[in-house]
């Protein structure tokens, strides 16, 4: 009795068997880098680089960075004055009604942005 495939005339669980096998290269000195200059780890940044500012979520899911407010001033905001609305240095306002969390965000003065857990 044969079968349309014939599965049983072929050994198919060796790897050699297989076109695309290659043997395992596992020589150290093939995997040690020539350059090792294009690996260099980045610079740290510096902890003085930074400015301090706040990132908030808004109910519709954008999120919003600014420089000019810190997690303190939204919090003595919300809290002791109870203001609702944050002036901005370039124009327009900020809405505290509608901001579902607020956190740090440290912009950094080389471009990159970290979060700061707390």
């Amino acid at each position: 009795m044969s079968t349309r495939w014939h599965f049983n005339s072929h050994k198919t669980n060796n790897a050699s068997h297989f076109s695309n096998y290659k043997k395992l290269d596992t020589n150290p000195d093939h995997y040690k880098s020539l350059d090792k200059q294009a690996y260099k780890l980045k610079p740290e940044k510096n902890q003085d680089d930074y400015v301090e500012g706040t990132q908030f979520k808004m109910i519709d899911g954008s999120v919003f960075r600014t420089k000019d407010y810190t997690v303190n001033d939204v919090y003595s905001a919300l809290h002791e004055s109870g203001e609702r609305w944050l002036e901005l240095t370039g124009g327009g306002e900020i809405n505290l009604g509608y901001v579902t969390y607020y956190k740090p965000f440290r912009f950094y003065k080389n471009g990159g942005a970290v979060y700061e857990n707390r």
